[in-house]
C-alpha cells in the first residue's frame, strides 16, 4: 500500500486547534506540528526500503529539523547525517548483492530513469516546501484563517489539473525535457511573485497571479518528471520503476518540509517572519531551478529503430526500413 505525505490539513489544523479558537497558527507552532508529521512522512517515504531505509529517512529528517537547536555542527546533528549516510550505503550494498532486491541497481544505469528521478525529488522538495510556506504565510502574517488560507490556494491545484492532461501530449509531441524546464522555470517565476508579498495583503493583485503560475509550473513539471523516469523502462520492471520514483517524490517531500522547518525557526516579530518567509520561498525557488538544470541532461526518447541512436524528428514520416539484403539485378538475356 503506498503511502503518502502529510497534507495541509494535517499539517496546520492540530496548530490551529493548539492556538485556540478564533485565532490563527504562528509560524513556531504551525511549524512544530509540522515536524511532529514529518516523522511519520519520513517512515511512510522509505517503507519499500525496509527498515534500514526506514532509519535512514528518520535520521536526516531528524538532523535538519533539529538542527537550528541543536546546532548544526553539534555532535546530534551531524551523528544524525552521518547514520542517514551510513544507512544508505547499507541500502546500496544489500541491493547491489541479494539476489531479489527491493530496488534494482540495474535501473539506475537507464539515464532518463536516474535524471527523472532527481529531477523528481528536487522538485518535490520545492512543491512540499511551497504548500506548506503558504499557509504559513497567509495565516501568520496575513492573518487569514486556516479555512480562508486553503481556499486562496485553490486556484493553483485546478490550474494544474487543467495543465497537466495537455503537458503529456506536448512531452509526447515535443519531448519530456521541453515541457519540464518551462515547468520548473514557471514555478520559479511564481514563487518570486508570491516572495515580494509584504505584510498588508493583496490578494487579486499579487497573490493571485502568483499562485497561477505555480500552479502552471507545477502542472507541467510534475507529471512529466514522472512519465520521463519510466519511459524507457521494460514492461518487466514497469511497477518497480514506477515505485521508485514515488518513492524519490515522497522522500522530496519530507525533505522540503523539513528543510522548509529548519528555515522558518521560531520568529519572535513580524519582520522576523517575512525575512523567515522569504527565505523559505527562495529555497523553493532554488530547488525547482535545480530539478530544471537536472533535466538538462534528458535526451528525447529514440525512435524504435532509428539508425545508430538517432532520433526520428516529428515533422517527418518514419523512414522506410532497409532491406536485410540487397535484390540482385536480372541477369541480361543471352546472346544470340
Amino acid at each position: 500500500m503506498r503511502t503518502k505525505a502529510p497534507s495541509i490539513v494535517e499539517m496546520t489544523s492540530p496548530a490551529k486547534v493548539a492556538a485556540g479558537p478564533g485565532s490563527t497558527p504562528s509560524f513556531s507552532s504551525a511549524a512544530a506540528i509540522a515536524a511532529s508529521q514529518l516523522w511519520k512522512a519520513a517512515v511512510a517515504a522509505a517503507a519499500r526500503a525496509g527498515s534500514s531505509g526506514r532509519a535512514r529517512a528518520a535520521a536526516v529528517t531528524l538532523g535538519i529539523v533539529e538542527g537550528n537547536a541543536w546546532g548544526w555542527t553539534s555532535a546530534a546533528t551531524l551523528g544524525s547525517f552521518a547514520a542517514a549516510a551510513l544507512l544508505l550505503g547499507a541500502v546500496v550494498f544489500r541491493s547491489r548483492r541479494h539476489p531479489r532486491p527491493i530496488v534494482e541497481p540495474a535501473l539506475f544505469a537507464d539515464r532518463a530513469f536516474s535524471i527523472g528521478n532527481l529531477g523528481t525529488l528536487l522538485f518535490a522538495a520545492a512543491f512540499f516546501s511551497l504548500i506548506l510556506g503558504n499557509v504559513l504565510f497567509l495565516t501568520s502574517i496575513w492573518g487569514y484563517t486556516v479555512l480562508h488560507a486553503g481556499l486562496a490556494t485553490l486556484p493553483g491545484p485546478a490550474l494544474s489539473t487543467v495543465v497537466a492532461g495537455p503537458a503529456g501530449k506536448l512531452a509526447d509531441r515535443f519531448g519530456h525535457r521541453a515541457v519540464i524546464i518551462p515547468g520548473t522555470l514557471c514555478l520559479a517565476a511564481g514563487v518570486m511573485v508570491l516572495r515580494s508579498a509584504g505584510a498588508e495583503p493583496d490578494y487579486l493583485g499579487l497573490w493571485l497571479p502568483g499562485a497561477c503560475l505555480t500552479g502552471i509550473g507545477i502542472g507541467l513539471a510534475f507529471p512529466t518528471l514522472g512519465s520521463a523516469s519510466v519511459r524507457d523502462i521494460g514492461d518487466d520492471r514497469f511497477a518497480t520503476a514506477s515505485a521508485v520514483n514515488a518513492a524519490f517524490r515522497q522522500v522530496g517531500a519530507v525533505l522540503g518540509t523539513a528543510i522548509l522547518v529548519a528555515i522558518v525557526g521560531e520568529p519572535a516579530t513580524l519582520r522576523a517572519a517575512l525575512d523567515a518567509s522569504n527565505n523559505g520561498y527562495m529555497f523553493a525557488v532554488l530547488a525547482s531551478l535545480a530539478s530544471g538544470a537536472a533535466v538538462l541532461g534528458l535526451r528525447r526518447q529514440r525512435a524504435p529503430g532509428a539508425p545508430g541512436g538517432t532520433e526520428a524528428d516529428p515533422n517527418q514520416p518514419p523512414a522506410r526500413a532497409s532491406p536485410a539484403s540487397p535484390v540482385p539485378a536480372p541477369a541480361p538475356p543471352p546472346a544470340r
